[in-house]
């Protein structure tokens, strides 16, 4: 479904709160987090989100003339799954990254290029006093 054919059923379905527009639904759609689930027919659409794990129903919305059809409750049960599904890394590299550096392991007192270093006592010490 289009941002239009989303804002012209939406518009059929509500009248409060105000119809979503075109221009709503496309802002909605360009999110990555947002995702769509549609009747293959166009009858009915449900938007939704799921952010650091929570699942959030945006809007649901079923034809005046398509209720009592079970559509909602088909949307609402590929809703759950999706909202259950594993989530998308938070953030993509676009190139490999190498490995982490392995520790360093210095005396007590010493950083490299002769600077000295400040133990964790040291640490405690100005934190607590």
């Amino acid at each position: 479904m289009t941002p239009d054919s989303l804002a012209s059923l939406h518009a059929r379905c509500f009248t409060t709160p105000a119809p979503w527009s075109a221009a709503s639904f496309a802002a909605f759609l360009a999110d990555p987090a947002v995702f769509l689930i549609a009747d293959p027919q166009g009858r009915a659409f449900l938007l939704g989100r799921v952010i650091a794990g929570e699942a959030e129903l945006l809007t649901l919305a079923t034809a005046p003339e398509s209720r009592r059809l079970g559509l909602a409750r088909d949307l609402l049960a590929r809703f759950d799954r999706q909202a259950q599904a594993p989530p998308p890394p938070f953030w993509k590299s676009p190139k490999p990254t190498p490995p982490p550096a392995p520790f360093m392991l210095l005396p007590a007192g010493s950083r490299p290029g002769g600077a000295p270093a400040i133990t964790a006592r040291q640490v405690r010490r100005r934190l607590l006093h």
